[in-house]
């Protein structure tokens, strides 16, 4: 019988596993209604590799189970309940009788435990080029973008009045691709939400996007072309972010 890991666990296998599962390994999934979520029942072997701990108290492994379904009352497989349709794309194959929620579904079902901010955060991650608490419990950079704000949105779309999607959908309004680095979200954050979330209210820039630069900045940076962290075009504003140390 199959297992669908969801939430929590779902994001530790896109941070921690060396080989994360592929969006072209989206599943047609149209029912879980024979889902696993008895300890019993989990196939232990079918999460090797994935990133994730044998199921504990400490780390407990989040399954997702149709509302009908028998709930065990283990504390190291917590079943989330989910009701009503599943939209295309909500689970990536990992292997036989293994699924993990996609990187748009774990943003949905991160909703119900995130505030709007703090999912904003998670949205940049997953739209974003790093990893945070990845192997070893560091940020690891460099990594290819799990998704984009366009398809999160499409996910959302599709996902009808499922728990937390309002707070999905506000989220996701905010969320802007190509972010490098945990610093340059926080700064992103910090400028470019509403008053009401806690920002300066800033037209939205352009992260890690490569620009050609002219003349007198050739003269100057001795290059062809730059990749800033933020850039504002119409104001040709190049924010760069640095952590300096003492």
């Amino acid at each position: 019988m199959p297992v669908y890991v969801c939430a929590e666990s779902a994001l530790q296998h896109y941070r921690c596993a060396l080989s994360p599962a592929e969006a072209d390994r989206v599943a047609l999934v149209a029912s879980i209604d024979d889902a696993v979520s008895l300890r019993k029942d989990v196939d232990l072997l079918n999460l090797t590799g994935l990133g994730l701990s044998s199921p504990s108290v400490a780390e407990p492994l989040h399954v997702l189970v149709s509302a009908e379904a028998v709930r065990g009352r283990s504390k190291s497989v917590l079943p989330t309940a989910w009701n009503g349709g599943l939209p295309k794309g909500s689970f990536r194959e990992v292997n036989k009788d293994t699924y993990i929620s996609s990187p748009e579904f774990v943003f949905l079902q991160m909703a119900r435990v995130l505030d709007v901010v703090s999912l904003i955060e998670l949205g940049m991650e997953l739209c974003g080029t790093y990893r945070r608490e990845a192997l070893g419990g560091l940020t690891t950079y460099d990594q290819p973008a799990l998704t984009t704000p366009r398809k999160l949105a499409k996910f959302l779309e599709e996902a009808g009045q499922a728990y937390g999607i309002k707070v999905a959908r506000q989220a996701v309004k905010y969320v802007a691709p190509n972010s490098a680095s945990p610093f340059e979200t926080i700064v992103y954050l910090l400028l470019c939400l509403p008053r009401r979330l806690g920002g300066y209210a800033f037209p939205a820039p352009k992260l890690n996007v490569g620009i050609k630069l002219g003349k007198r900045g050739r003269k100057h940076t001795l290059r062809r072309s730059s990749v800033p962290d933020l850039y504002w075009q119409d104001a040709k504003l190049d924010l760069e972010c640095c952590l300096a140390t003492i």
